[in-house]
């Protein structure tokens, strides 16, 4: 998704409407299915022994939705401007670092291998 990520800044940032479309098509399809894994795989397990951050990784979730549906309706008026990309970047980025530091460690340690597999399979990562 970094690459997706960088290349729709890029597209933004030369106004190029064209790539802009077909990056964020792509990158909206991968991490919807990414969370949505998440959310069937990993997070229901997770909550069973940390509630509070399996509750803040959904918080989180929903924020990145929300965020997902602002930009893409910003690029269907072709008003996106590059700060309002950025902050969906950083938001992205801060939960990347949450869930490496939490929930990935979890899940390799108590998910069994194959299952971890599939997720991973799902979530590209």
């Amino acid at each position: 998704m970094e690459s997706e990520l960088e290349k729709l800044m890029l597209a933004v940032q030369a106004d190029d409407r064209d790539t802009v479309r077909t990056e964020w098509t792509t990158l909206e399809r991968e991490l919807s299915s990414h969370l949505e894994a998440e959310e069937h795989f990993m997070i229901p397990a997770f909550a069973t022994v940390q509630h509070d951050e399996a509750v803040a990784l959904l918080r989180e979730h929903g924020q990145i939705r929300q965020s997902l549906l602002e930009v893409g309706v910003a690029i269907e008026l072709h008003y996106l401007q590059s700060p309002q990309l950025r902050e969906l970047v950083e938001l992205l980025h801060a939960h990347a670092h949450r869930e490496e530091s939490l929930l990935y460690p979890w899940a390799d340690s108590w998910i069994q291998p194959a299952q971890v597999r599939l997720v991973r399979a799902h979530i590209g990562r």
